[in-house]
Parts: structure tokens; C-alpha cells; sequence
């Protein structure tokens, strides 16, 4: 496992880290909390990501992050086009809280967790990493 700054990863290093995540995975996930009026909290990026839910459940703790919520879904998705869309709407992987964008965003690759990003304690992890995977990670520092 390795650990990232989230401070780091900002600008053009949050978008190659998540274009990397979105090209070499093939899932993704993220908790949308609920709104007062029944919608999501986040509901421009759900309604970006709609025409790739895989599956939506309700969550009290997440499975990978262990963090704690009292109304919301967790929402699996395929990568690609709309997912990308979503990442541009961010400048940063701390954007990822919960406000506009949904929060404790994870990829899966070959059925396995490969970033997670846990936004109430500000940690990012990259799991089940490969070669190519630690060089572009050491190539996000010379960004």
C-alpha cells in the first residue's frame, strides 16, 4: 500500500492520477449522501454518472473506508466517459467531501480496491499496485 499526500494531489497531478485511475480501472465507487427533499446532495455528478450505475445501496458504514453515514448510498459505476466528465468538475482530490462531488471515492481494478480516498480523514491509498502504477506515482512528485 502506498500512501499519497492529499495536498499533492492538486491540479495537474489530482487530473493524471484520476485519468489513470478511470483509464486502468474498471470500477468505481462513491457514497452520495441524501438531501433534506429525498434527491442527493451531489446531484449534478449523479446525474452525470446515471447511465453507469452498476449498483446503488444503502450505507450506514463503508465497507473499504469504515466511515459512518446516516443517509446515503454507496454507488458502484463503470469508468470512462461520464466519469471523466465528473473529475473535471474538481480541481483537487479533497473535492471528493461530500460537497459538490460525492464523498470516499474508490476505484476497483480486476476486482480488487486500487485508490481509495477517505475524505473525513483526508487519506488517499493506493492498494494492489503494480510497476507502472508506482511510476506514475513517482511521476505525480516531478508534476
Amino acid at each position: 500500500m502506498i500512501e499519497l499526500s492529499v495536498e499533492s494531489i492538486t491540479g495537474n497531478r489530482y487530473l493524471r492520477l484520476m485519468e489513470y485511475a478511470n483509464a486502468s480501472c474498471q470500477k468505481a465507487s462513491a457514497v452520495f449522501e441524501r438531501a433534506e427533499d429525498g434527491g442527493f446532495v451531489c446531484a449534478e455528478a449523479f446525474d452525470a454518472l446515471y447511465g453507469c450505475v452498476l449498483e446503488r445501496r444503502p450505507v450506514t458504514a463503508h465497507c473499504f473506508t469504515k466511515s459512518m453515514f446516516t443517509d446515503a448510498e454507496i454507488v458502484t459505476f463503470r469508468t470512462g466517459m461520464e466519469l471523466k466528465k465528473v473529475i473535471y468538475l474538481a480541481d483537487s482530490i479533497s473535492d471528493w467531501n461530500g460537497g459538490t462531488l460525492p464523498e470516499d471515492i474508490c476505484f476497483f481494478r480486476d476486482g480488487k480496491l486500487w485508490l481509495c480516498y477517505i475524505s473525513h480523514e483526508r487519506l488517499l491509498t493506493v492498494d494492489n499496485e503494480t510497476k507502472e502504477d508506482v511510476v506514475l506515482l513517482e511521476g505525480l512528485n516531478r508534476l
